[in-house]
């Protein structure tokens, strides 16, 4: 009895473990992590690309690079003045409501947050 009883928790531990392992296996596969359900704009951070959410037309996207080791990933924020040439006009005044949304989706990444002017 004994063993039949071992048996089934046994059964039990492996049929979790390849349920946990599916999953854990997609994510790793497709290098998807996304943050806790939220309402209003969504973020999405996949393989160097980080996406910001608002609508089907309202959309953008930035960049980011994993490194090795402890170091942090970083991901690449245009200046104030290369925001404006380099993203969709309905953003051009919202950098800061923008990224505030971004870096509160994605602080599970703990990215290192580095501007560039495009140059």
């Amino acid at each position: 009895m004994r063993a039949l009883a071992a048996l089934i928790i046994a059964a039990v531990g492996v049929v979790a473990f390849c349920v946990a392992w599916k999953k854990i296996s997609h994510e790793i596969r497709h290098h998807v992590v996304e943050e806790a359900p939220v309402t209003g704009p969504k973020v999405k951070v996949n393989y160097r690309v980080i996406h910001y959410i608002e609508a089907e037309d309202r959309y953008l996207e930035l960049a980011w690079e994993p490194r090795m080791g402890d170091r942090r990933p970083i991901a690449y924020v245009p200046t104030e003045s290369y925001w404006k040439k380099l993203m969709p006009d309905w953003a051009w005044e919202r950098r800061d409501e923008i990224m505030g949304t971004i870096k509160a989706q994605t602080t599970r990444m703990d990215f290192e947050w580095k501007e560039y002017d495009g140059s």
